[in-house]
């Protein structure tokens, strides 16, 4: 793969429709799931609790995410208060054609993000991908229920 460089994390926003309807603000890529990225959220026009990320590395976009802003860890999985605030990294997803090529775009990009929210505790409930956010060092909260349908839930918070 000879994508190398830089990788820049650009803020991307839906375009406006009609009323609280939005058109994703990322272009349609079979590098990656369709279903996460075309369907824009209620709140996002209501509240703009919503950031939408796109990375890039020379223009080429190689990773997406979606950032829920003043979320809380999930009382149930008895997270203590390890931070006063918290956002969530709701979806993160690598381009197909980027995955396990040893570029480190999954790594590269949750770095992007902890250094734009450098003073708030971070969140991410794994879909699948536990080992990836095990590499990170994040904390992590399984579910006391312990069913499937309970993802197991990382925890990163600033150093004091």
């Amino acid at each position: 793969m000879a994508l190398q460089g830089p990788l820049d994390c650009i803020e991307v926003h839906p375009e406006h429709v009609f009323r609280s309807v939005y058109n994703s603000p990322f272009e349609s890529s079979p590098d990656f799931t369709e279903g996460w990225w075309s369907d824009i959220p209620y709140s996002y026009g209501s509240t703009g609790g919503i950031e939408f990320l796109s990375f890039r590395i020379t223009g080429v976009e190689v990773a997406r995410a979606q950032i829920l802003l003043d979320k809380l860890p999930g009382s149930d999985y008895g997270v203590p208060r390890l931070a006063s605030k918290y956002v969530e990294l709701s979806f993160l997803e690598v381009a197909a054609r980027c995955q396990r090529q040893g570029l480190g775009i999954g790594t590269r990009a949750v770095q992007c993000v902890v250094d734009r929210y450098p003073s708030v505790g971070l969140l991410a409930y794994s879909e699948e991908a536990d080992g990836f956010w095990d590499s990170l060092g994040w904390r992590k909260f399984v579910h006391p229920r312990g069913m499937p349908s309970y993802r197991p839930l990382y925890v990163w918070v600033p150093e004091s």
